[in-house]
């Protein structure tokens, strides 16, 4: 073979030894996830690796003009308000509507009472979020209540506004001796009030109301159930001057029980009476 054929040949090797490298260097591979083959490495070389794409994207904001008289249609609407009654909340120092106050306050009201259907303070207080109930007798005796995780001690206990917790063992502080039937409405305001009324009062405050004196009337019931169980309840309330006011409440509930010590007899008796005039204020009560 002579030399200008064998430089010829040689350059036909080169040239196609070139073709196949840019053939292979313009390789792409679409990275997904590493494979964990002991070969995974070298399957990538003399490849071009692409790990991620960025993407970018676009949009169009499409404002309305003024569109011509023939296309508009003009409506009218009409709107309408609604005044709701104002709910004063006792359970601060000084008495303040709901939407006023800073703290959070859940007000069961009578209408709220006579719905829920319950016979004891412990069972309508189980509706409030937030609550801690234990009880340790039948029928809300022995009862405790804490508020956000706190101590019975933490919680402070009012009935109108006046302090019935035990100031000895701090317990028991929904032993009241008042029934469910003699409730106006309950007032529970979570969160520390230690400020306003001591350090009972560090994770809340429950106010139980007892029913208005100023109206006169009377209201009573009677429940029979089983083994032996009997509730009487009876509370009044007069108003005989402007300025003036009585309320009274008497309650008696028995039971044989329904295992051995388990019966209960508790009786309880309530007297609230108050004076208001231009000049101040003066109520007094007492339980039994």
């Amino acid at each position: 073979m002579s030399r200008k054929k064998i430089i010829f040949a040689g350059e036909l090797l080169n040239l196609f030894a070139m073709k196949q490298k840019k053939k292979r260097t313009q390789v792409q591979i679409h990275f997904r996830a590493w494979s964990r083959k002991k070969y995974a490495v070298f399957a990538s070389l003399k490849k071009i690796i692409k790990v991620g794409v960025l993407s970018a994207s676009y949009s169009i904001l499409v404002m309305p003009g003024k569109a011509s008289a023939q296309n508009t249609a003009e409506v009218n609407t009409q709107n309408a308000s609604y005044e709701l009654e104002d709910v004063v909340v006792t359970a601060e120092r000084t008495p303040v509507e709901v939407q006023q106050t800073t703290r959070v306050v859940q007000v069961i009201t009578r209408t709220d009472i006579e719905r829920a259907g319950v016979q004891t303070v412990n069972d309508l207080l189980r509706y409030v979020s937030g609550l801690d109930l234990r009880q340790r007798g039948p029928l809300g005796m022995q009862a405790d209540v804490s508020i956000n995780g706190g101590s019975y001690e933490q919680t402070l206990i009012l009935l109108n506004g006046v302090n019935i917790n035990d100031p000895q063992t701090g317990h028991h502080n929904l032993n009241l001796p008042i029934d469910i039937e003699s409730i106006e409405r309950i007032e529970v305001l979570q969160g520390p009030a230690a400020i306003s009324f001591g350090t009972n009062a560090y994770n809340g405050v429950i106010n139980i109301i007892t029913g208005n004196g100023n109206k006169n009337h009377i209201r009573a019931s009677y429940a029979l159930g089983q083994f032996g169980y009997n509730r009487q309840a009876l509370n009044a309330s007069n108003s005989p001057g402007k300025n003036f006011h009585h309320f009274v409440s008497i309650s008696r509930a028995v039971s044989d029980g329904y295992i051995n010590n388990t019966d209960f007899k508790n009786t309880t008796f309530f007297y609230q009476a108050g004076y208001h005039s231009k000049a101040g204020r003066i109520d007094f009560q007492s339980s039994y």
